[in-house]
Formats: structure tokens, sequence, C-alpha cells
């Protein structure tokens, strides 16, 4: 759960929630690399808190510790916003899992079942690179059709540098738009 401390943060620079919406997996849902240069602008309001939203805020804590209990490791609540070496580069992690060398945890609360999906990978790639992880794992819950919960956890998923270069060139293309102030239309094909 994001503190207001965090979302302010939000509008220094990237983070990992950023990371999807920049690649086009969220249009569908009005998430469009404009609406978030928009935001980063402060031209929009902040979302509103919805059903699902307010539902992950809520069973983060749980899931974060049923993963912790299933792994048979600690894993650390870590609610500071990280900021990495590249100036627009940051992320909030749902935990950090084991000690040395740890790896990053992400939380998802969908509403019903779905596989891993790969707009969690960006993401997660994106918060390895910026928490300086190696690896890490997504956790996510879901609503079970006999009206209980289930709870899934990835194998280790290693940061794939390659990736992360592609990334940075990305999000520093993205952050020119917002340090001029000026929107880029050539986004507008790209989403």
């Amino acid at each position: 759960m994001l503190t207001d401390t965090q979302i302010l943060a939000r509008r220094e620079g990237i983070g990992g929630s950023d990371i999807p919406v920049l690649l086009g997996y969220y249009a569908s849902f009005g998430k469009t690399p404009f609406t978030l240069w928009e935001s980063k602008m402060g031209l929009s309001e902040p979302q509103e808190e919805n059903e699902n939203i307010r539902r992950g805020n809520e069973r983060e804590p749980v899931i974060r510790l049923a993963t912790e209990v299933l792994l048979g490791e600690s894993i650390l609540e870590h609610p500071a916003t990280i900021y990495h070496s590249v100036p627009h580069a940051l992320c909030h992690v749902d935990g950090f899992i084991g000690y040395a060398p740890s790896g990053v945890l992400e939380i998802k609360r969908p509403a019903s079942y779905t596989k891993l999906k790969e707009a969690w990978l960006v993401q997660l790639q994106w918060n390895m690179l910026v928490a300086d992880c190696t690896w890490g794992r997504i956790a996510w819950e879901y609503d079970a059709k006999d009206g209980g919960t289930v709870l899934q956890i990835s194998p280790v998923i290693q940061r794939d540098d390659e990736l992360c270069k592609g990334l940075i060139e990305l999000t520093r293309r993205f952050w020119r738009c917002v340090e001029r102030k000026e929107w880029d239309e050539s986004w507008n094909q790209q989403s």
C-alpha cells in the first residue's frame, strides 16, 4: 500500500507501475503514455481508490505474510521510495525476500483467476533494476470459485539486463517529455 509520501514521490520519476503503461499493456483501461504524462505533469487527478485497489491494499500484508510462510524465507516490508542512479528511475517494492543477496517481491491482487501476466513481469524487472537486485518473485492472490482465495507464487525470476537497458532508454525518452513540459506525438503511434 502506498503512503501519501510515496504517491507524491511518483511525480518525481518513473516507477515500476508506470512501466506497463509505457509499454501499452493497460491501454484498454484508459492508461496510456499520454495519460501517464498528464499525471506526471500534475494535469490530472491521481487515480481514485476503486474496489480493486482497496482490496489489494487491504490484502497486501496478508499476502506478504502468507508468501513468507510458504517460501520459508523472511520478507522485509520496505515502505520508502528507492531511487536509482538514473535520475528519473524510482520504485516502491512490496518486500525484499531473504538476505544478501535479497530478491524483490511484487504483490498483485486481481479479482479473479489469472496466470502470471507479462505486465507484472516488466514491472518486476524495473523494480529489480532500481533496487539493484538480481532476482525476484511475484505473489498474487485471487478469489476462488468456492468463496475462498488462492495464492500463487512465481518461481524465481532473474533480472534481464538487456530488457532493463531498453527500459532505461524508453523511460529517458518519456522523461524528456516531462522535463520539457511538452508531449511528443510519436508516443501516440507507439501505443
